[in-house]
C-alpha cells in the first residue's frame, strides 16, 4: 500500500468520523473493501498486508465504537511509516478529548491537528466562553449573550431575556412582599396590642365582676343564669354550681314575678333603658331576702339583637327593717303628737276661767292700788294685766 492510498484512506476517515453516521462508516467500510480488493495478488506478503489492515481497521472499530484500548504488540506490528498507524493514534486521542469534554473536563488540550480535532478545539473553546458566561449569569449579569453556538445561541439568549425578565418581575414581587410585609408587620403589632388592651379589659372585668360588693349575674333571654360573682352566691345562700343550675325565677318571690317580668319585656322593646326596682328574693332554704334589682339589656353591638339580661343585685333587708323601724317610730311619734295636741286643747280649755279670773282680779287691784304702793309694784301688775 502506497503513501497515497494511505492518504486517501485517511481522509476518509476524517470524513466518516467527522459526519457520525451509519451512512458514512458504511461508506468508508466499502471504500477499505475496495481498497482490500486492489490489493489482492499485489505479490509477496500481499496477504500479510491485508491481515495486518484488517486487524487494524478491527481495531479502530474497536477503539472509536467500543472504547477499547489497542493490544500494545498489535501496535508494533505497524510498520512505522505506515499512516495508518498514525491515524489509529490520533482516533485514540481524540476519542479521549471528547469523552473528557463530555464529561465537563474543559482543560485537556491535544496534540494533534486536522478537521475533527480543530472542531473538538473549537467547541472546547465555546464551552469554556459559555461556562464563563454562565458564571457571569450566576454572579447576576444578565446582559451576556451567545453569538457563536447558532441554534443554541437563540436558546440560550432567550433563556437569560427570560431570567432578566424573572428578574424583573421577582424585584417588583419582592418591593410589593416588603410593603405588604411591613403593612402585616404593623398589623400584626396592632392586633397584638389590641389583644393585650382586650386581655386587660377582660381582667379588670372579671375582677370588678368576681370582687363587686353586690350580686351581679349574667342571664339568658330565657331567664337561665349564665354567669354570676360569688357576691350574689352569698347574698343567695347558693354555691357557684348550685346558682348556675337554677333559674332567675327560682330565686324570685311569686308575688313580685310579673312585676319584674312587664319591666323585662320594656327592656326587650326598648320602651327603656334599665329599671331598678325592690322586690324579695329567696334564700336557699326557704328564707326571704330583700333585694334591690337594677337590670340592663347587653345587645349585639353589629346586630344589635338582645344578647343577655346584665342583673345588678344588693341585698336590701338592713335598709328594709330600718325603714320599718323608722315608719313604727313615725307611727308613734304621730300617735304621740296627737295625744298632746288633745292634751293641749283640754288644758287650754280648762285654764282659760282659772286665767279669766285671775285677770280679774289684777285689773281690780290695778284700778284700786295703782300709785298707792310704789313704782316697782305698779310695773308688776301692769305686766300681769297686759
Amino acid at each position: 500500500m502506497d503513501k497515497d492510498t494511505l492518504l486517501d484512506l485517511r481522509r476518509q476517515i476524517d470524513a466518516a468520523i467527522e459526519s457520525d453516521t451509519s451512512e458514512a462508516y458504511r461508506g468508508l467500510a466499502r471504500r477499505l473493501a475496495a481498497t482490500v480488493e486492489r490489493l489482492d495478488g499485489a505479490g509477496p506478503g500481499s496477504r500479510a498486508a491485508d491481515d495486518q489492515l484488517g486487524r487494524a481497521l478491527q481495531m479502530m472499530e474497536d477503539v472509536w465504537s467500543k472504547g477499547l484500548e489497542p493490544p500494545a504488540e498489535l501496535l508494533s506490528t505497524f510498520d512505522h511509516r505506515l499512516t495508518l498507524s498514525d491515524l489509529l493514534s490520533d482516533i485514540i486521542q481524540l476519542q479521549s478529548f471528547a469523552l473528557s469534554i463530555s464529561e465537563g473536563d474543559l482543560s485537556r488540550t491535544p496534540k494533534i491537528k486536522g478537521l475533527m480535532a480543530g472542531s473538538l478545539k473549537a467547541l472546547q473553546a465555546n464551552l469554556r466562553h459559555l461556562t464563563w458566561q454562565t458564571r457571569m449569569i450566576a454572579n447576576g449579569d444578565l446582559g451576556q449573550r451567545v453569538d457563536f453556538l447558532g441554534e443554541f445561541s437563540q436558546s440560550f439568549n432567550s433563556m437569560v431575556e427570560k431570567l432578566a425578565e424573572m428578574r424583573d418581575h421577582l424585584k417588583r414581587d419582592a418591593e410589593e412582599l416588603s410593603k405588604a410585609n411591613a403593612n402585616l408587620v404593623a398589623e400584626i403589632a396592632e392586633r397584638k396590642k389590641a389583644e393585650q388592651s382586650l386581655r386587660e379589659n377582660e381582667e379588670r372585668f372579671r375582677a370588678t365582676f368576681e370582687q363587686a360588693a353586690v350580686g351581679i349575674a349574667h342571664v339568658s333571654l330565657d331567664g337561665c343564669f349564665l354567669r354570676v360573682n360569688q357576691k350574689l352566691c352569698s347574698i343567695l345562700g347558693y354555691t357557684v354550681d348550685e346558682l348556675m343550675g337554677l333559674a332567675f325565677s327560682d330565686i324570685s318571690h311569686p308575688d313580685d314575678l310579673l312585676e319584674t317580668h312587664l319591666h323585662l319585656q320594656r327592656l326587650l322593646t326598648e320602651e327603656m333603658d334599665t329599671f331598678s326596682l325592690d322586690q324579695r328574693g329567696v334564700q336557699k332554704g326557704g328564707p326571704t331576702v330583700w333585694l334591690n334589682l337594677t337590670v340592663s339589656l347587653h345587645r349585639n353591638a353589629v346586630t344589635k339583637e338582645p344578647n343577655y339580661f346584665i342583673a345588678v343585685v344588693e341585698n336590701i333587708s338592713k335598709r328594709k327593717r330600718t325603714e320599718s323601724d323608722l315608719q313604727l317610730t313615725l307611727s308613734k311619734l304621730e300617735r304621740s303628737n296627737a295625744e298632746l295636741k288633745q292634751f293641749a286643747y283640754v288644758a287650754s280649755h280648762d285654764l282659760q276661767e282659772p286665767l279669766r279670773m285671775i285677770s280679774s282680779y289684777l285689773q281690780l287691784i290695778e284700778r284700786r292700788y295703782k300709785g298707792r304702793i310704789d313704782q316697782d309694784t305698779d310695773d308688776f301688775i301692769g305686766f300681769a294685766v297686759d
